[in-house]
């Protein structure tokens, strides 16, 4: 096998389709101010098997560098492992080449290709990586979502959402830049209040909607005000992901995020198989309040491994 450092242009050429957008060629050259290098590899033997796309800062190696996940992508989703092994090793024989002090990668939730995700967490650790960090992550199989949804919820999820159901809410996909304008500063709002941080300006987010395809929504109240949005990233054929949500906290006795979760599962259960609803964890310390409220809506619990190797 042999290693390839290409173009963002060839490696979006060769890996056009990759299992999850945060791999795609644009989007990361998109992101490449925020790190000192970008990288695209292409793993070959006899014909392209593997690439990764990652970004050098502070001397690591580091995929992803600015998405939720990163690490190997496959031309094709039947992958020997035997070019895994081979790929983890060119890597890491490039990454000394380059005088690295480490290579961080971090796996997306085993949902996303259970085979190819699996074969990674075993091949990194037999390739000496050690597990950084595991991570609990939420996600919704739309397949629940039937006539027996509800009786099958918490029992406090069922009576939240069926108080919200009361309370005359609208839920609204957006047509327009001013409604996902909206929706934005909605979440903005809610992150400001709780003293969070929101990673993306409004103007990156327009940006990624020119690579990602984006979907906003604006839950209004009975008085047609705007109480809680969402923005949600397609990531895959199969997979969206909640990329942000939140509510206004004044009117947080509505109920509005779980008729916000209610009515996301219901527009997207016949065209997707999993809604990704993020992490639940931070430096492996769990949000047992957010854990608990996306349980209770009927979310199942993932894990999302981080690998990091010393090159020095």
């Amino acid at each position: 096998m042999e290693i390839f450092e290409v173009t963002h242009e060839k490696f979006g050429n060769i890996i056009s389709n990759p299992f999850y957008i945060y791999g795609n060629a644009d989007f990361n050259y998109l992101n490449k101010h925020k790190c000192e290098s970008l990288h695209y590899l292409l793993f070959k033997e006899n014909k392209y098997r593997l690439g990764i796309v990652g970004g050098v800062r502070g001397g690591a190696f580091l995929s992803a560098f600015s998405a939720p996940f990163g690490g190997f992508i496959h031309l094709r989703g039947d992958i020997k492992i035997s070019y895994l092994e081979n790929a983890i090793d060119l890597l890491v024989k490039w990454g000394k080449s380059k005088n690295l002090k480490a290579i961080n990668l971090i796996l997306p939730p085993p949902v996303y290709d259970e085979n190819f995700i699996s074969k990674q967490i075993n091949c990194l650790f037999h390739k000496d990586f050690y597990i950084l960090k595991i991570e609990l992550n939420h996600i919704f199989f739309t397949r629940k979502f039937d006539d027996n949804y509800k009786n099958n919820l918490w029992r406090n999820g069922r009576n939240n959402l069926n108080k919200a159901l009361k309370k005359h809410l609208n839920f609204h996909l957006c047509e327009n830049l001013l409604e996902k304008r909206i929706a934005y500063q909605v979440i903005k709002l809610n992150k400001q209040t709780k003293q969070l941080p929101l990673t993306m300006s409004w103007e990156e987010i327009l940006m990624y909607t020119a690579i990602i395809n984006t979907d906003f929504f604006i839950a209004y109240n009975a008085k047609n005000f705007p109480i809680g949005a969402a923005i949600v990233f397609h990531v895959s054929q199969s997979v969206v992901q909640v990329a942000y949500w939140g509510d206004n906290l004044k009117y947080s006795h509505l109920r509005t995020m779980n008729y916000l979760a209610h009515k996301i599962f219901e527009y997207y259960h016949d065209d997707f198989k999993i809604i990704d609803l993020g992490p639940s964890s931070e430096n492996c310390t769990p949000n047992v309040g957010l854990c608990n409220f996306k349980e209770s809506i009927g979310c199942d619990t993932t894990t999302k491994f981080s690998f990091i190797r010393s090159l020095t």
